[in-house]
């Protein structure tokens, strides 16, 4: 148990530090269209599944879809479905506009649903004022058993 809170209580820093890090200031409004344009500049965009959805960005072996922390709840969904339309593995810009707080609570959510329910991805946590994925802090979130009770 103490190794569960332990682990926990360090994800939760290195969320914090990260989000501080990126900072949440005012910038000129963006639309998902340009942050995929700037953040995916290297990567496919607006692919077509055989579902006729579109995946935002397709790189990295990855099928990616690009959102609004406050929207970290459809992303997920989104991310999953472009992956198995894909045959790629998922994966997640999450863009901070809100305040650090918010994003901080919606990063949270976002990783506990994940770590409930065993499922692999990488997500990106980005500020609104990125201008390549890279300036983004990237984080591999592993599979694992869920435990039975």
């Amino acid at each position: 148990m103490r190794e569960r809170l332990a682990a926990g209580a360090a994800i939760t820093l290195t969320i914090i530090l990260m989000i501080i890090s990126m900072g949440s200031s005012p910038v000129a409004a963006q639309t998902e269209a340009e942050m995929r344009d700037r953040l995916c500049a290297t990567y496919e965009r607006e692919v077509r599944t055989p579902a006729g959805t579109y995946v935002d960005c397709v790189g990295l072996g990855r099928a990616i879809e690009i959102d609004w922390t406050e929207k970290w709840a459809e992303a997920i969904g989104q991310a999953l479905h472009y992956a198995a339309e894909t045959g790629l593995h998922p994966g997640i810009i999450l863009i901070c506009r809100q305040s650090q707080g918010a994003c901080l609570a919606h990063a949270l959510r976002l990783e506990s649903t994940l770590a409930h329910w065993g499922i692999a991805i990488t997500v990106w946590y980005c500020g609104i004022e990125a201008k390549t994925l890279a300036v983004c802090d990237a984080r591999k979130l592993a599979a694992h058993q869920l435990k039975t009770q």
